[in-house]
Parts: structure tokens; sequence; C-alpha cells
């Protein structure tokens, strides 16, 4: 059995709603391929194809079910705390344009681009890896194509992580 994911309460029902959207897709596949089954030879051309999407969805149900039977989910600390920590909101500010930007660090596995304009990363990113532990005021120095400075101005903590 694969170690327990951890995973923020938001992102736990996240995935749960993915989960039940791509079994929806998967019963509807499903069908499909079985229509295609018992329709004849010249009516079936697409039976490939689907049976290849509805192999990569029974994948994909499979993958999220076991993350979700296997999730840890975080606990929030008591109070306000100093050091970013997973499922934290984060206002960077780039220090070459002056310009902020709401991040929340997040686990791998719910990492999903921006949702409600605040953008998720993961401590497996550039981002992530380097705000991890920092604290208000530190300045981080993230390679891309070349170093990017930030400073971090405010960590908020979410009730419902």
């Amino acid at each position: 059995m694969p170690a327990p994911s951890q995973l923020t309460a938001r992102g736990f029902e996240r995935l749960q709603q993915t989960l039940r959207r791509e079994q929806i897709r998967l019963d509807e596949a499903r069908g499909y391929v079985r229509d295609q089954l018992e329709s004849n030879e010249a009516e079936s051309l697409n039976l490939v194809e689907a049976q290849q999407q509805l192999a990569t969805l029974e994948e994909r149900v499979e993958e999220l079910q076991e993350l979700l039977a296997t999730a840890q989910i975080l606990e929030a600390p008591a109070g306000t705390h100093d050091v970013v920590q997973l499922g934290d909101v984060v206002l960077l500010a780039h220090l070459g344009s002056g310009r902020t930007q709401r991040l929340q660090l997040v686990t791998a596995a719910e990492a999903a681009g921006a949702l409600g304009g605040i953008v998720q990363v993961s401590p497996d990113s550039p981002v992530g890896s380097r705000l991890q532990g920092g604290r208000v005021g530190d300045i981080i120095t993230v390679t891309l194509k070349q170093d990017v400075l930030y400073r971090i101005e405010q960590i908020e903590t979410t009730p419902d992580r």
C-alpha cells in the first residue's frame, strides 16, 4: 500500500469532486464502448479509440480512489504562525516589478493552478520549495530562466485546511 498523501481539507474535497466527475465520464465511456461492440463492424470504427479512453479513465479513477483512501488531512495549527506551512496563502512581492501575488502552498497531489485568483504551488515546484519554511520579510530567490527575487509580505492561514 502506498504511503499516505497529505492534503488540505479543501484539496481533499476538490479531489472528491474530481473523482465523482471522472466516475460519470467512466460510466459514459463504458456505455459507448458497449454500444460500439454491439454495433456492426462498419459503425464501430472508433472502438479502439474508445477502448483506449476507457482504459485511461479507469486508471485515473483508480488513482483518485487510492489517493483519497490513503489521504491524511492536514490539521490547521492553533493560532497564527510565522513560518509558511502547507495550506497557507502567502502574499509575495516581486522585487523587480513591485507586483504582488497570492499563492497557496499545497501538496503536489492537489495543486491545480489558480483557484479563485490564488495560484497553487507545491513544495516540489521552484517557488514552493523556496516558500516553505519562509517567514514574513524573507527574500527568496527562485531560479527559473533567470533568478527572480520575491519578498514574503504576509502569511494567511486558512481555517478550512
